[in-house]
C-alpha cells in the first residue's frame, strides 16, 4: 500500500494596512492565488498574530497609526531574520535603510497594481535558497 503524498501547507502571508478596503483587496487578491493572508489593522496586531501564527511573508504599509510600517518590518526581522518583507506605501521614502541590510525586500509605491503585489510575493516567496 502506497501513503498519499503529505499535504502541502501554502505560505502565511501577514497583511497588515490600516485602511480595511485596501487590506481587504489585497486579502482577496492573494488568497485567490492559494495563500493564507491574515490580515491585521496594524503593527501591535500583526505581531501578536506573528507569535501564535508565524509569517513566511509579511506585507506592510508604512504609515499606521501606533506602530510604523517600518518599525513592526524591523521587529518581524528580528524574530524572522530572513523574512521577506514587501513594503507597500505612498511615501516610500519613509522605509528608510529596510532591505539595504542584504534580506529580501521589496517596495512599492501606492497606488498598486494587484497583479505587481501577487507577482513579487510569487518571487519573494519561490525565491531559491
Amino acid at each position: 500500500m502506497t501513503e498519499a503524498p503529505a499535504p502541502s501547507v501554502s505560505p502565511h502571508v501577514l497583511l497588515v494596512e490600516d485602511d480595511w478596503a485596501i487590506g481587504a483587496l489585497f486579502e482577496d487578491v492573494l488568497a485567490e492565488e492559494g495563500y493564507r493572508v491574515t490580515l491585521a489593522i496594524n503593527g501591535e496586531k500583526a505581531l501578536e498574530i506573528d507569535a501564535r501564527l508565524p509569517a513566511d511573508l509579511l506585507v506592510t504599509d508604512l504609515r499606521m497609526p501606533g506602530m510604523t510600517g517600518r518599525e513592526l518590518a524591523q521587529r518581524m526581522r528580528a524574530r524572522h531574520p530572513d523574512l521577506p518583507i514587501v513594503v507597500v506605501s505612498g511615501l516610500l521614502e519613509e522605509a528608510g535603510d529596510l532591505g539595504r541590510d542584504g534580506a529580501p525586500t521589496v517596495l512599492l509605491q501606492k497606488p498598486v497594481d494587484t497583479s505587481a503585489l501577487v507577482r513579487h510575493v510569487a518571487m519573494l516567496l519561490h525565491r531559491p535558497g
